[in-house]
């Protein structure tokens, strides 16, 4: 099951990232 905590690691440190390039960069470029 080592891939599961590899995957949730991914998950954590990836959505925050998401959710910033989606609040700064796409909400700034968009609007």
């Amino acid at each position: 099951m080592t891939w599961l905590l590899y995957y949730l690691i991914a998950v954590v440190v990836v959505t925050p990232l998401v959710i910033a390039f989606f609040i700064g960069a796409g909400g700034g470029l968009r609007r």
